[in-house]
């Protein structure tokens, strides 16, 4: 896949990440597990478009810490853009 392509992809999750966390800000605490593993998703979704520029033990923590994975996925947008 190509830089700008990943960029897509990556911006793609971002979106969708902001998403969750709205929700996950006006979820009552039942919801959160299924938003949990939403996130999970989204964090193995960007380790296969990205596992170029992302380790596994980045991967790893983004997977169990969503404030971490917001992190990671701006810095891998960024990464990208500025190949472009």
């Amino acid at each position: 896949m190509q830089n700008r392509n990943k960029a897509a992809e990556v911006d793609d999750i971002r979106c969708e990440a902001l998403y969750l966390e709205q929700r996950l800000l006006d979820t009552e605490p039942e919801g959160y597990p299924r938003i949990a593993r939403a996130f999970e998703a989204l964090a193995d979704r960007l380790y296969e478009t990205c596992s170029d520029v992302i380790s596994r033990r980045q991967y790893e923590t983004a997977r169990d810490n969503v404030d971490y994975f917001m992190v990671l996925v701006e810095r891998t947008l960024a990464h990208y853009e500025e190949e472009r």
